[in-house]
């Protein structure tokens, strides 16, 4: 039986008024099952309250900025609350302070002594009418440009694009994100699953709003790969590409190894666990992103292929690979 995949652990950031409750919103009615951490600086979590319908789990942190805390300790319990595996989330959002840093919220989340949870990146918004903070939008996985309606974005993006050229951008009005450039959700989870008492967000509303849409590309081979140039694609440059994810397999020496490989933004993460009995190995890699050159990425991702003039590998060749998923788990 292969175990559960870590849940991943999105950080919302922005500044005050960017849109940060409006697209967690939008990203809970997209259907899956979510666990909310609403951080909102004050002694009243007003930001709590704006959080449309039922949500699958919450934990709401107030009095203070996480990035602030001198111990993370409430971070950490949270987040292993709403790993509970009997909970079946998806993701947990991470909805910072308008104040917060994201860098520190990212560090904390990637050492956070929580089990089954993992980093998901950090969504950054931007108000386009306001001047862009550099550092912030540097740790950007994705990097959204909000409010295009309100003002003229093209000087936000070329803000943003001096300070962090290859971080995926999408102009947004109210935050109307596509959902896959931020989420994984599981086969099955839709927003009518689950108890019968649950609220669906799907049924809040007639119908789903447009938003910036994502695009991908992918492999698909039943060939195993080569670990030296997975690891070259995942720390390549990847212009546009917010989220990379899959499994592959590097076959002999080591044909029973399953790897689930996860990047958002510039963390690489590889977990390892064996195949189900029933289940061929295969190699499965897709990249999804905005303004991506699909063509290109799709060639990149072919080039991790093993192939037939390959030397055999040694398992020198597989001590690399076995090390990062061993760090992936902490």
């Amino acid at each position: 039986m292969t175990r559960p995949a870590r849940i991943p652990v999105v950080i919302i950031s922005g500044g005050l008024g960017s849109g940060k409750t409006t697209l967690l919103n939008r990203l809970l009615r997209a259907g899956g099952r979510h666990g909310v951490v609403v951080n909102d600086f004050g002694a009243v979590n007003i930001d709590a309250l704006l959080v449309t319908g039922h949500v699958d789990a919450a934990k709401a942190i107030s009095g203070g900025c996480l990035c602030c805390i001198a111990d993370a300790s409430e971070l950490d319990e949270a987040l292993e609350t709403l790993a509970d595996p009997r909970l079946g989330l998806d993701s947990i959002l991470v909805e910072a302070s308008g104040i917060a840093d994201p860098r520190a919220l990212a560090r904390m989340v990637l050492a956070s002594a929580a089990p089954g949870v993992r980093f998901g990146g950090v969504v950054h918004l931007v108000d386009a009418a306001r001047p862009v903070e550099p550092d912030h939008a540097r740790v950007a996985s994705l990097l959204v440009v909000n409010k295009c309606d309100l003002a003229d974005p093209a000087r936000a993006v070329a803000e943003v694009r001096a300070v962090a050229p290859t971080v995926p951008i999408v102009e947004t009005v109210d935050a109307a994100v596509d959902p896959a450039l931020v989420l994984d959700v599981a086969e099955g989870s839709g927003p009518l699953d689950g108890e019968a008492d649950q609220l669906s967000f799907a049924a809040l509303y007639d119908a789903p709003p447009a938003h910036a849409h994502h695009e991908s590309a992918s492999l698909e081979t039943a060939a195993p790969v080569h670990p030296h140039r997975l690891f070259a694609l995942l720390e390549a440059p990847l212009p546009g590409v917010a989220r990379v994810k899959g499994v592959v397999h590097v076959g002999p020496p080591d044909a029973a190894g399953r790897f689930v490989v996860q990047r958002v933004g510039t963390w690489v993460g590889i977990e390892r666990v064996r195949w189900d009995a029933d289940e061929p190995p295969r190699t499965s890699l897709v990249a999804i992103g905005a303004g991506i050159d699909r063509v290109a990425l799709e060639a990149a991702l072919a080039e991790v292929v093993r192939r037939d003039d390959d030397p055999p590998l040694r398992r020198d060749d597989l001590l690399g690979l076995r090390r990062f998923a061993a760090a992936s788990r902490r």
